[in-house]
């Protein structure tokens, strides 16, 4: 049985890095979960920001983000690889910015016909400003992507990957206001960079030679860690409370917040790696392998999964269905997978037309 089950995996991920597809999977569920407890969850539960006390919400805030990062970093090491810098820049803008500016009209219309019964006087210029204002504010874990691949296009480019050039950047982004979005890019920056460069330099081979008792203590530590940090995980963590910039603040307790959020993110992101991993190797069950073929699924679509959950956030959609309910683990998980299925099944539709996948997904 066991040997059936190993049969089915590797003829279901042929051509695929299945773990790759897993962390994916589980880092866009901890998304899904953190925005049901904190959209999902009763309107005394978010109008109080009770969820920013939430035990299970901060762990997943503590690293949840930073791990979609270090994954998108991994993998941009193999495009910068595979392409020239003109044909970078290029995939960077189709593959990013068209879904952005896609998604944005989508949810804009969506606004528009919403409030007809209400404002129905709303005027052009009144429209274009909303729509401009929306695109830089919507869907800011693509922005961050953009941000730091074009950052790190550049240098590598004409700077071959300078540590110090990338030191200095990190320097300045601590010394520059927090404008716009630009302390959600910035506080993803190291995360990217970390992840590129560990790819770059083939890290992951080296530590692949140690010993397993050595991967195994480091490993444990890492955890022990974690939790202890995550134990002193309070307000002034998030990043949407304190941001990141040391302009006009107390340096030193910015500075401090700042370097705790980068290293819990860290640890956080390597214990999720680290679990993960040992799980995939676990082909004894059926049950073990539907899971992981669920989740894997949901992983290769993560990138939909995500743009269309936002929507429905944006749009008001799950708010007034919720805003009742009182926070309960149950309905967390009943309302997370059902958000889960419905995104689920819109990005296979979607994905289906090759001009909508590549106008709300990028082609992918």
């Amino acid at each position: 049985m066991k040997n059936q089950y190993m049969h089915n995996e590797k003829q279901v991920n042929k051509g695929r890095n299945i773990c790759l597809d897993l962390i994916k999977g589980i880092a866009i569920i901890l998304v899904v979960l953190g925005h049901n407890i904190q959209y999902g969850s009763g309107l005394s539960y978010y109008s109080s920001e009770a969820y920013f006390h939430n035990e299970f919400f901060q762990f997943i805030y503590s690293f949840h983000m930073p791990l979609f990062m270090i994954l998108s970093g991994y993998l941009f090491y193999y495009t910068s690889s595979r392409y020239e810098f003109k044909k970078l820049i290029a995939t960077r803008f189709s593959k990013i910015l068209i879904p952005i500016v896609t998604c944005t009209l989508l949810e804009n219309t969506i606004e528009i016909i919403q409030n007809l019964n209400v404002d129905n006087t709303l005027s052009i210029s009144y429209l274009v400003k909303h729509f401009i204002n929306s695109i830089i504010y919507n869907l800011w874990f693509l922005w961050a992507i953009f941000f730091c691949s074009i950052i790190i296009i550049c240098v590598s480019k004409f700077l071959k990957d300078s540590i110090a050039v990338y030191s200095i950047i990190m320097i300045c982004m601590l010394l520059t206001p927090d404008v716009y979005n630009f302390y959600l890019y910035k506080y993803m920056f190291p995360y990217f960079l970390g992840a590129y460069l560990y790819n770059k330099y083939g890290i992951s081979k080296r530590i692949s030679n140690l010993s397993f008792v050595t991967k195994s203590v480091s490993f444990s530590i890492i955890v022990l860690i974690f939790l202890v940090f995550l134990s002193f995980f309070n307000y002034d963590s998030y990043i949407y409370t304190s941001k990141i910039s040391l302009v006009g603040k107390n340096i030193m307790k910015q500075l401090g917040i700042d370097v705790y959020r980068w290293v819990i993110g860290f640890l956080g992101s390597i214990f999720t790696i680290g679990i993960i991993i040992l799980l995939d190797k676990v082909n004894k069950y059926s049950f073990a392998f539907s899971m992981k073929r669920g989740i894997g699924l949901i992983g290769q679509n993560s990138l939909g999964v995500y743009i269309i959950s936002t929507l429905f956030i944006n749009i008001n959609l799950l708010f007034p269905l919720t805003e009742k309910f009182k926070f309960n683990v149950l309905s967390l998980f009943i309302e997370s997978i059902l958000v889960l299925i419905v995104c689920y099944i819109i990005t296979e539709v979607i994905k289906r037309s090759s001009l909508a996948n590549r106008l709300l997904f990028g082609g992918r």
